[in-house]
């Protein structure tokens, strides 16, 4: 068995969804001169679900593309949290303000069409006009043309780290229709050569690929979204990756002769995401008895068979804060607590055990989705003791995608990675328009801390700005924080050079894989 435990190793730089993975190249530069060794076989990866879309700015669409190695970014996150190019040659900065930004001159998309400055450009902005997430990511830089293979940057932050902003940010052919597979047009080492909408690609060797070209020969990615399926597939080795599988067949994967087991807890916090609309909830003192009434470590020991890591704060499982206490406001679980604020917020016991006011009994509609089952009925249950009655309903995602329009939803789970450029990211996920901030929160002091972060130079005292606004969102009891999400992968055993990464969507197939 291989085993990655608590990530903790990785982060002593800095520091997802589904898995955790490795890097685009062998070592370094990935436009290397081709293997000499010819490619074999065909590799099955199978998920719980792929791609929604094909165009790489909608939701549930780009991350699958990079798992696949279909498509790529300017530039990539190392396992060890480094940064370096990848469809760049280089990103390099000029002064405080600027940056060159060196293309490859062997870089051709899918279509044969040459990856120019003017080709990124365009596909940089249309990303940053169609996805508000992206937009933030872009937030003050612009772009100019210097030549065919070289894009000056201005950024208007001082000291802006653009290659861990560009990283996000995939580059594809702008011109094409991303409507249809037929006419995407991406760089990977991968191209997709057939799809069945929500059953599976199929990917082929991209004989112009300016790097490395992969030893195995084609890719078949399949959504299987039931679990039991997904993990008889494991067990019988009648797959290569297997990945999204539940932490309660971790050891049935540990004992099986045919598949390795790879266990990691990605970068990005599981939370109970929270509707502040709701009338109960826009009480922060509701939210707050919220968060003193959930026992993380039962989740941990239960939901995740101890393979978690219990954090109250939504940064208590970034890699750039290991130094930091996992429980800085909600100290310990004390139902007395959540008692005492629930009380002062005028919802009082009821006959039945659960709290009322005005004559309105306290309710939470809870989605869930995924693996994420057990988990609501832990809450079910924990919240129970606080006087919340819990209606938990296990859905499909798009489910909980449409209740955000209905308004209809108290509480949902979910976790996005949260490493990166942490400016943009927490806007996205808490800024009035984030794309993240589907609890509509709205907080004076937020926007001057933001503000404060986006006009401070200096890295350290970035940092301890980050971690000011993170001890904020605690106390305001924005979400309910629980625990990174543990990344459950089996790979066959005959199938060699996989490696886990603490981010959610590096790529799973990449040119290191081999059959034995």
């Amino acid at each position: 068995m291989k085993k990655t435990g608590k990530i903790i190793a990785l982060l002593l730089l800095f520091a997802l969804i589904l898995s955790g993975c490795s890097g685009p190249s062998d070592s370094g530069d990935p436009g290397v001169p081709e293997n000499a060794e010819e490619p074999k076989d065909t590799l099955r990866m199978v998920a719980r679900e792929i791609n929604y879309t094909f165009d790489p700015t909608k939701p549930q669409t780009d991350g699958y593309f990079r798992r696949c190695g279909a498509i790529e970014a300017l530039t990539y996150i190392n396992a060890d949290g480094s940064v370096t190019p990848w469809l760049a040659e280089s990103v390099d900065q000029i002064d405080t303000n600027h940056w060159d930004i060196v293309l490859r001159e062997n870089a051709v998309f899918w279509s044969g069409k040459p990856v120019t400055a003017d080709a990124v450009i365009a596909s940089l902005e249309r990303s940053a006009s169609e996805n508000v997430g992206m937009q933030a990511a872009l937030e003050g830089i612009t772009f100019e043309i210097k030549s065919d293979y070289l894009i000056g940057a201005t950024t208007e932050m001082p000291d802006f780290d653009l290659p861990l902003a560009l990283e996000g940010i995939s580059i594809y052919n702008a011109e094409k229709d991303l409507s249809c597979f037929e006419e995407i047009d991406f760089t990977g080492m991968y191209r997709i050569v057939e799809h069945e909408a929500r059953q599976k690609i199929v990917l082929e060797i991209n004989e112009d690929y300016y790097g490395v070209k992969p030893k195995i020969e084609n890719v078949i990615y399949e959504e299987i979204p039931d679990d039991d399926a997904r993990i008889a597939l494991a067990l019988s080795g009648q797959a290569d990756i297997v990945s999204g599988l539940p932490v309660t067949a971790a050891k049935q994967i540990e004992e099986s002769n045919q598949m390795d087991l790879y266990i990691s807890n990605p970068s990005g916090t599981l939370e109970v995401y929270l509707n502040h609309d709701r009338e109960a909830i826009s009480d922060v003192r509701v939210r707050q008895a919220l968060n003193w009434g959930t026992d993380r470590q039962e989740l941990v020991d239960v939901a995740t068979e101890g393979y978690g890591m219990g954090v109250s704060t939504w940064l208590g499982s970034n890699p750039l804060f290991t130094d930091k206490d996992k429980h800085p406001v909600y100290t310990e679980y004390s139902t007395e607590k959540a008692a005492e604020l629930l009380d002062e917020a005028g919802w009082k016991v009821g006959a039945d055990g659960i709290r009322e006011k005005n004559g309105k009994k306290l309710t939470f509609k809870l989605y869930t989705w995924g693996n994420e089952k057990t988990m609501g009925e832990l809450l079910q249950m924990q919240w129970a003791k606080i006087g919340v009655d819990v209606d938990v309903n296990h859905v499909d995602w798009s489910v909980i995608e449409e209740s955000w329009t209905t308004g209809d939803w108290d509480g949902f789970i979910a976790s996005w990675n949260h490493y990166g450029n942490m400016y943009s990211i927490i806007s996205n996920h808490y800024a009035k328009d984030g794309t993240f901030n589907y609890s509509n929160y709205r907080s004076d002091e937020f926007d001057a801390k933001l503000e404060e972060l986006k006009n401070t130079p200096d890295k350290e005292s970035k940092k301890e700005i980050i971690w000011e606004i993170n001890l904020l969102l605690a106390r305001d009891g924005v979400r309910v924080p629980m625990l990174p999400r543990p990344s459950v992968i089996a790979v066959n055993k005959h199938l060699k050079g996989y490696e886990t990464h603490f981010m959610t969507h590096p790529n799973c197939i990449t040119n290191k894989l081999e059959f034995e």
